[in-house]
C-alpha cells in the first residue's frame, strides 16, 4: 500500500501484463512518487513569526516595566524565532525554484556557464524563474526579493564573528548587537511576506510554454492563497495588476 499525506505526483513504471497459459500474470510495479516540501518551509516560517512577534511583544513589556533580565530573554528568543523565519524564507525559494526547474528545460549552455563561473545561487534561482514564468516586468524587483533573502539566510547559517559596532534599536530605544536588529520580528515579516509573494507570483505567472508547469502551478494556487491569509496577507487579487 501506499499512502500520500498531501498531493504529489504518482509515477507507475515497468507494468508488463502476459497471459501464460490462459493465466494473467502481472510482475511486481515500481512506484514513484514527486512532492513538494517548499510549502512546508513557509509554513514553517509564518509559524516562527508569529513566535518572533510575540517575544518581540514581551520585550517591550519588559523595557517599559525596567526589566531587563526578561527583556533580554525575549529579544534572544524573538532573535531565534526570527532566525528560523529568515531560513525558512530561502528554503522555501529555493524549493519553489527546484519545483520549477523539474518542469522546465534549461538550456545546457545556462548549467554549463552556471557551473563554469560558479554562479551564486540566488542568481541561479531568478534565471529559473525567468525562463519558466512570465516575470519580465516584475524582474528587478523579484531579483531584490531574492537576494535580500538569501542575504539574511547565508547571515543565520555563516554568522559573522568579528566584532561590529551596535545597532540601535528603535522599539526598545536602546543599542543591541547586529544580529538583534537583523534578525527582529519586523524583518522576519518582510522576508517571509517577500517568499510568499515569490511563490504568487509563480503560480499565478507560469509560461503557456511549459504545459506541465501550468498544471502545477494552477494546482498550488489555493494553497499559496491559505498560507497568504495564514501570514496576515490577502489573497492574491487575478484582476491585481500591481
Amino acid at each position: 500500500m501506499v499512502w500520500f499525506p498531501e498531493q504529489t505526483d504518482f509515477r507507475i513504471s515497468g507494468l508488463r501484463i502476459s497471459i501464460v497459459d490462459g493465466k494473467l500474470q502481472v510482475p511486481p510495479v515500481e512506484a514513484s512518487t514527486r512532492t513538494d516540501v517548499w510549502h512546508h518551509w513557509l509554513h514553517t516560517g509564518i509559524e516562527h513569526l508569529a513566535y518572533a512577534r510575540g517575544f518581540a511583544e514581551s520585550a517591550l513589556k519588559a523595557r517599559h516595566s525596567d526589566d531587563d533580565e526578561a527583556a533580554g530573554e525575549a529579544v534572544a528568543s524573538e532573535c531565534r524565532a526570527s532566525m528560523v523565519s529568515a531560513a525558512s524564507a530561502a528554503f522555501a525559494v529555493d524549493g519553489l525554484h527546484a519545483a520549477i526547474k523539474e518542469r522546465i528545460q534549461i538550456p545546457p549552455n545556462f548549467s554549463a556557464a552556471w557551473k563554469q563561473n560558479r554562479t551564486a545561487r540566488p542568481k541561479q534561482v531568478l534565471e529559473v524563474l525567468k525562463i519558466g514564468c512570465e516575470v519580465a516586468d516584475r524582474e528587478a524587483k523579484l531579483d531584490h526579493a531574492i537576494q535580500t533573502i538569501f542575504k539574511f539566510r547565508d547571515w543565520s547559517a555563516h554568522p559573522p564573528a568579528e566584532f561590529r559596532e551596535t545597532v540601535f534599536r528603535d522599539d526598545l530605544r536602546v543599542g543591541v548587537p547586529w544580529q538583534y536588529v537583523a534578525f527582529s520580528a519586523s524583518n522576519a515579516s518582510q522576508l517571509v511576506t517577500a517568499a510568499l509573494d515569490v511563490a504568487t507570483l509563480c503560480v499565478w505567472r507560469p509560461k503557456l510554454t511549459w504545459a506541465n508547469l501550468v498544471v502545477w502551478a494552477e494546482n498550488k494556487r489555493g494553497l499559496v492563497d491559505q498560507l497568504r491569509v495564514s501570514a496576515g496577507l490577502a489573497p492574491h487579487d487575478p484582476g491585481n495588476t500591481d
